[in-house]
Parts: C-alpha cells; structure tokens; sequence
C-alpha cells in the first residue's frame, strides 16, 4: 500500500493477496486484488479523480451436508463436491472517473463507469437438476450527475439537491452439464439486460433557527430484457422483457438541540423492481433448463423518529421505525447470508428506507466522513439495495454502491462537504475481513438454487445469495 501527493496531483495504490486452507475439505481459496486512484485538483475548487479495481478470487466449495453428516463429521465435503470439482472462480475490472467542482455556495459532481466481471461456478449436476457449470460475463456502464445548491431561499437557510444515475448492464450466460468438473452439453443459454434512470430531487429549509424540513422525491425507470437462446429445453422459449415506473416520496423534519445533536422524522416510500435473479430461475426435471417468472416490485412505507449525536467521545444514534408492505408483495424465500450479514428473507423487512438524520448545519461547515441521508445516495440507485462485495474476499467494499464515484478519496482528497450536506462519503478504503469465509454457514446446508450472481441490476457489486431448501436435503 502506498500514496503521494506532489503538488496538484495525489495518487494510492494497495495490492493485497490472500490464500485460505478452510476448515472443511475441498475450501481452498486464494484471493488477489489492486486497487489504485490518481486525483488531480485543477483549482480550489475543481477536481477529478480516476479509479481502478482489479480482483481475482478462486474458491472450493465444500457444498451442502445433510444434518446427520454434519453431525458426523463437520469437515467433511459433500462427496459430489470433491466428484464434480464444485468450485467458482471470478474476476472483475472496475473502471470509474468523478469530476466535483465546489464553492461555498453550489457542489456539482459528474461521474463515469464501467464495471466488468467474468465468473465460472461449477456446481450441483443431476438429470433431474441441470444448473451444472454456469460461465457468465458481464458488462455495466453508468454514470451519476448530482448538484446541490446553498443559496438562501427568502433569506431563511436552504439545501437544494437534484440529480441523475442512469446505468446499464449487459450479461451473456451459459449454463453445461458438470462433468466430473468439466463442461458437457449446454443446458442453457441466454442474454440479460437491464436499464436502472433513477432522477431525484429534494430540498431541505430551515424554517426556524432549530427546526428544518425536508421534501423530496424520487422517480425511476426500470426495464428488465431477457433473451432465451436455449429453445430444445422442455420450457420452451422464455424471452421476456418487462418495464417498471416507480415514484418515491419522502417528507421530514430535524430539530437541533445544539451543533451535536439533533432529533428527526420522516415519512418515505421505498421501491424496488425485481432482478433478473428474481425472475429467471432453473426448473427441475428432465431436459428442463430456465424459466422466466414475471414478477412486480416490492414497495413499502416508513415512518422513522429518533435522536442522533455526540457527546464527548461518545456517539449514538437512536430510532424507532415502522414500515407498511403490502401484503400482494413477492412471495419471501429464506437466503443464507455471506460471513458478517444477517439472514434475511428475499424480501428485505426494511427496504431500503430514506432515512432523515443528517445535522442540518450552515453553508460551508466541514464534517467527517460519514454516510448520511440527506444526501444523493438515498435517491441514486438505492432502489435495489445497499450491499456489498459479497463473496467475502480482501475486495474493496463500499456503502453505498456509488462504485468509487463517491465513496472513496484518496490522500490529500478531503472529505468535507460542503453546503452542509453530508453526501455518500466514506472517505476510506474498507478491506472485507471475513473470518471464516470458506466454512460460510451456507455451505454445510444443502442448496439447491440458480446462483444470484448478477449485480441485481440496482447495485454495483457481487452479490451471492442462495435458496435454502431444507437442513437435511440431499445435494
């Protein structure tokens, strides 16, 4: 790891690598990943900086046990782990470039990516069940504007933030029969493509010395496109294309008893169109291969009220929350978390609130870094989660999924924010630690499920979640 700064410029690079003997038979793992940003700072007020992410990470999977096994011998494989070389083996490219342009009254920020994965899984095979060996690579592209303005608003304090996050993925896959670990026949073969344009704008007015309120809303378009190449199966031909509208508004308030420490509310909707892991699943039985499954989004209310500050060394945030989700909502399904997440069901009991709690302070204030909500992250891509690299590898790993447009800075790259307005800046970068990342909880159960390994259309990163069908089930 490494950094400099000489004169307008500043640069970091780190490189890390990591091999892993797991607990369990067949757990190998061995992890590479470089990581390097250039900044360059035009003026006091102009920057632009330019990311790059290179990770490679090959794993053993030990697969699933039935109770009794695992009670018998917890180290033990899954003996068609070790007969069909269950493994997954993945690497991306990350590309991103941001340019900010800060006074004391405005902050623009326009930012660029491309992101590229390659992945092959070689998992479970059957006549009655052909995922087998999936290879998959995929290329997303997008881009964000956002601006925020401080000027007064009939000479009472006003923040102003409006903005765009359009983005596009493209995703060729194909699934073969698993071999004893090599590739056979094709068992599926296909092309996904989604479209995310979520716009936002919201305003934020002190209308007392203490007391502000907050409107906003957020509008997006979604389109999901999946194109079946695989038309011997039983299924058939299972192209589809499917179009979401969704609408967000959020209203709130904030009362600062003093420069640290604040009490808020709010009342938001939160949405969320499905993903294509959502919607294209493998069938079982013979020659069965994908089938599309039209589904609608999820969406929900919040009511938020708490206190957030700092006293001393000490800090806290305290909040009561109720959410409304309506009961025609997709059906849940159980998923086993990667190391370090808790279980969740599909359908995430909190989706994706629009939180009220940032410390309503005057124009030009300097903060630390710290993830807040009134900020453009809440109305960018957040309408598919907020996850990270989930594979549990030394992988850059973010909060929000502004893909090192605005979540990382390098040295002599300060996290202020200007306006008063803490937007989606860590300020760091976070190494995922995950501690027993080759004996996961999810691998001593059997699991039998298509992988979820797109970027969920909505997110920027590897997530790998998976269906549980039962803690005694055969693989």
């Amino acid at each position: 790891m490494s950094g400099a700064v000489q004169g307008q410029v500043d640069e970091f690079g780190a490189i890390g690598f990591r091999a892993r003997e797991g607990f369990r038979e067949h757990s190998r793992e061995n992890t590479e990943i470089l990581f390097a940003d250039l900044g360059y700072k035009f003026s006091d007020q102009v920057e632009n900086r330019f990311y790059l992410t290179m990770d490679r990470t090959n794993r053993n999977l030990p697969g699933g046990l039935t109770k009794s096994e695992m009670e018998n011998d917890p180290s033990q494989a899954n003996p068609l782990a070790i007969a069909q070389d269950w493994n997954k083996e993945w690497s991306y490219v990350h590309l991103a470039d941001k340019l900010s342009i800060r006074t004391d009254e405005i902050q623009f920020d326009a930012g660029a990516f491309w992101f590229h994965r390659d992945l092959e899984n070689r998992g479970f095979f059957s006549p009655d069940f052909r995922e087998g060996i999936e290879e998959f690579c995929s290329d997303k592209f997008g881009g964000n504007l956002n601006f925020i303005s401080c000027h007064e608003f009939f000479g009472r304090r006003n923040i102003l933030t409006f903005g765009l996050s359009p983005q596009y993925e493209h995703e060729p896959t194909q699934n073969y029969e698993n071999i004893f670990g090599h590739p056979g026949a094709t068992t599926a073969r296909d092309i996904g493509s989604s479209i995310n344009v979520p716009a936002y704008l919201e305003d934020q007015l002190n209308i007392a010395p203490r007391l502000s309120i907050l409107a906003g809303a957020q509008a997006i378009f979604a389109e999901r496109h999946f194109i079946d190449e695989f038309l011997t199966d039983a299924d058939g031909n299972q192209s589809n294309r499917q179009n979401f509208w969704g609408f967000n508004p959020k209203l709130g308030a904030i009362y600062e008893f003093n420069r640290e420490t604040q009490a808020f509310m709010n009342f938001s909707r939160s949405w969320q169109p499905p993903s294509l892991d959502n919607l294209v699943d493998f069938t079982e039985g013979p020659n069965s291969s994908v089938v599309y499954t039209p589904l609608q989004p999820q969406h929900a209310w919040t009511i938020e009220i708490g206190t957030r500050g700092e006293y001393w060394r000490v800090q806290w945030e305290l909040s009561i929350l109720r959410f409304s989700i309506p009961a025609t909502a997709a059906p849940s399904t159980v998923e086993f978390p990667g190391v370090g997440e808790p279980f969740r069901s599909r359908f995430s009991g909190n989706p994706d609130r629009f939180r009220v709690r940032e410390f309503a302070n005057a124009c030009g204030a300097q903060f630390a870094a710290e993830t807040g909500t009134f900020h453009t992250a809440e109305w960018q891509t957040r309408i598919g989660g907020d996850h990270r690299v989930d594979e549990n590898h030394s992988a850059v790993q973010l909060r929000c999924e502004k893909f090192l447009l605005l979540a990382i800075l390098g040295p002599g790259a300060r996290t202020q924010a200007e306006c008063g307005v803490v937007r989606e800046l860590d300020g760091r970068v976070c190494i995922a630690h995950a501690e027993n990342s080759c004996n996961r909880a999810e691998d001593f159960f059997a699991v039998r499920r298509r992988l979820f390994r797109h970027i969920d259309e909505n997110r920027g990163l590897v997530e790998k979640s998976r269906t549980v069908n039962s803690v005694a089930a055969g693989q």
